[in-house]
């Protein structure tokens, strides 16, 4: 461990200050004695830690601040969030460095989601995943994106840098990581399918594994045009929707309570919106997973991409703009997994891809789409 710890510039000293301090400082740390599974994470590559507290079983959650996500100086400095579930026995002087999980939330949704509502913790057990799960804050709606213009309040999230370029290598240097792309995964479910697809087509050289749980997989779709289709909306007008109801807010700051309009677009169309968040139109092939599949951006992934989604998922239209992702992925030499099942837009059946992906990443005998336990 004296190496890892050099390597972070920290020491052992160091390392019992923080933990004092940060027990006194936060509630629901770990009382004396009763160490975390691995030493209190200290700032680097861009993040600064301020809290770092038990958040349930084997689960802890750091409190972080970063200049890629901030508002102006006029507001306080935001601070992000980050579950992290560790596997039984872990153990950060094992030789072998552990697999990395990193597990996206939907639209309005937060980082305690995947612990809140889909029993992580609880597939994690059952699939055998010998690995730690990474849970990060990613915007009510920030859709995974680094976001091309200001909010109202002047600030400019840029969640791709935060997530690829400063957290993945701030994780790698605090835990006992297997920090090549064989050795990690990324999934997500709804708008954090679109951020794990989109996150893994731009960079192959971090991740090895993805996969999408009903998951948004073209900003750019069109609907079917049948006035009976629930939804019956253009992607992008879904999108537009989500950014006007939360603009830039995350868990607990600018959502529903913005007086200031601090967190706001400043755009009043739909098109000014949505260029403010993604950028220009002709931009958007480079990070949308349906052109990623076509520009083969998906080709280092065969083999090791995964895609549910349900057969009810009509909401938005979902079941039909995956159809097309995985036809894309067939005609393009592809190999993937293609699980179009029971189901809806609904956490009952994310649960259950959410195991039954864990249980093939830990090189388990699993059918090749799960075929019980279903609600």
């Amino acid at each position: 461990m004296l190496g890892r710890l050099a390597k972070r510039t920290v020491t052992l000293a160091a390392v019992a200050t923080l933990t004092a301090s940060v027990a006194a400082l936060v509630p629901g740390a770990p009382a004396a004695g009763a160490a975390p599974p691995a030493d209190p994470p200290v700032s680097a590559h861009g993040i600064t830690v301020t809290g770092w507290s038990s958040a349930g079983t084997r689960t802890y959650e750091a409190a972080l601040t970063t200049a890629a996500v901030y508002t102006p100086a006029s507001a306080p400095d935001v601070t992000l969030r980050v579950r992290i579930l560790f596997p039984a026995g872990y153990d950060p002087d094992r030789a072998a460095g552990y697999p990395a999980l990193y597990l996206l939330h939907g639209g309005g949704g937060t980082y305690r989601d995947w612990t809140d509502s889909g029993d992580v913790v609880g597939a994690a057990q059952r699939s055998g995943y010998p690995g730690i799960v990474v849970m990060p804050e990613g915007g009510r709606s920030g859709w995974y994106v680094d976001w091309a213009s200001n909010t109202r309040g002047g600030f400019r999230p840029l969640w791709e840098t935060f997530h690829v370029d400063q957290l993945v290598r701030w994780v790698d240097a605090n835990f006992n990581t297997d920090a090549r792309p064989a050795g990690r995964a990324i999934a997500g479910l709804s708008m954090g399918g679109f951020g794990a697809l989109s996150y893994a087509g731009r960079n192959p050289s971090v991740f090895g594994t993805v996969a999408s749980f009903s998951g948004g997989t073209d900003i750019d779709a069109t609907h079917d045009g049948n006035p009976s289709t629930p939804g019956n909306k253009d992607a992008a007008q879904i999108v537009d929707e989500a950014l006007v109801l939360a603009g830039a807010a995350i868990v607990d700051q600018g959502f529903l309570w913005d007086p200031l309009l601090h967190y706001r677009l400043p755009g009043t169309t739909r098109e000014q919106r949505l260029t403010q968040v993604f950028g220009p139109r002709s931009t958007w092939p480079s990070f949308n997973p349906q052109d990623l599949a076509e520009n083969g951006g998906y080709a280092p992934f065969s083999g090791r991409l995964a895609l549910y989604t349900g057969r009810d998922d009509s909401d938005f239209e979902i079941g039909r703009w995956n159809t097309a992702l995985h036809d894309t992925l067939v005609a393009e030499g592809v190999a993937h997994r293609w699980c179009n099942l029971r189901g809806n837009h609904d956490w009952r059946y994310w649960r259950v891809h959410l195991e039954h992906f864990m249980t093939t990443l830990a090189g388990n005998p699993a059918p090749a789409c799960p075929t019980t336990t279903w609600p």
